[in-house]
């Protein structure tokens, strides 16, 4: 648990089971902490008896609790649209579990907390194909008939980075040093991605104004790269906060880390007659909007627990470092 904050002791880790056991109705044996997980605060949870409708042997669960208010309300808006995705038949995906008074969250000491089936398996970062016939079914699904948010290219990530900066500066002067040593990296980087949003709206449509959505658009998770486990042959997909109808580039950008994954991620599109391919500049338009979002939310650790400093100073270097991941990536979507 990257996000943790002061008072995490015996004292809470017991508020926190007994809370568990009397909204959930769950007998638990052990509650452990667990490193999924960036603003997350995650807990493994292993109960000796369950509710027989469950029919779970072992009774495993996986609590997060998320304190930070603007990566809560991320968290909040996806339980409906896990629900209508489990509803249409993906069975891959994470599976929260009701409340006894049935919400599929809770607030606990002013968190989000949400119960969900314990996943079992480990990550499988660099397996695009695997990934295809998983999200294409997603993708092929109607939207659903209630709100949810929708890509518009339309980011304000850089003025956010300006006004982080700010407050770095009159209070983690390491941190700030780092970040305004590349300031005109991220200036750059903004311009570029001002110019590929650009693209992409005209190449899929936009109209904030309109109530359709492009043809290309579907549930994406915006984070499948890191959160994808595979346990005897299963396949999961897990950590769903960042939902939205967006074209599959939002998803499979991540792999311009070797172009010729692009390539091979296209070919099986098309093998199984899944009408699309990724396009170039909406990849560059998420690589570059990306690393300046991602910076933001390290930033966003530092500033709301600052206990976290040693782990995101170690980030922010490699954040930075132009051998780096993210740095690779943007100088393979320009090429």
């Amino acid at each position: 648990m990257f996000f943790n904050i002061e008072g995490r002791d015996d004292k809470y880790r017991t508020e926190l089971k007994n809370f568990i056991e009397v909204e959930y109705q769950l007998k638990i044996s052990s509650i452990n902490e667990h490193v999924r997980g960036w603003y997350g605060e995650t807990w493994k949870l292993i109960c000796e008896s369950d509710d027989s409708s469950r029919k779970k042997n072992p009774c495993k669960y996986f609590a997060k609790i998320i304190y930070f208010k603007k990566q809560a309300k991320k968290y909040m808006q996806c339980f409906p649209v896990l629900y209508y995705m489990k509803e249409k038949g993906i069975d891959y995906i994470s599976s929260y579990i009701s409340s006894r008074s049935g919400r599929s969250y809770l607030l606990f000491k002013g968190g989000t907390l949400a119960l969900f089936d314990f996943a079992e398996g480990l990550h499988i970062d660099d397996k695009p194909l695997t990934l295809v016939p998983l999200m294409t079914k997603i993708y092929s699904l109607p939207p659903p008939d209630f709100p949810i948010e929708s890509e518009t290219f339309a980011s304000n990530v850089y003025s956010d980075l300006e006004e982080q900066i700010k407050k770095l500066h009159l209070t983690e002067i390491e941190a700030y040093d780092i970040v305004n040593s590349n300031c005109k990296l991220l200036m750059d980087v903004n311009i570029r991605m001002k110019h590929y949003a650009e693209i992409a709206q005209t190449k899929t449509a936009v109209s904030t104004g309109s109530s359709s959505l492009p043809l290309c658009f579907g549930i994406t998770s915006g984070d499948i790269g890191g959160n994808t486990l595979v346990n005897n042959g299963r396949y999961t997909i897990i950590d769903w906060d960042w939902i939205m109808l967006a074209p599959p580039e939002r998803d499979f950008w991540w792999y311009i880390q070797d172009p010729a994954q692009i390539i091979d991620i296209n070919m099986a599109f098309k093998e199984i007659a899944f009408n699309y391919s990724l396009d170039m500049d909406i990849i560059a338009y998420y690589a570059h909007f990306s690393y300046l979002y991602f910076l933001t939310e390290t930033i966003d650790c530092l500033l709301f627990n600052p206990l976290s400093k040693s782990e995101v100073i170690q980030r922010l270097n490699e954040h930075f470092d132009k051998d780096g991941f993210l740095r690779k990536n943007l100088r393979n979507c320009l090429t």
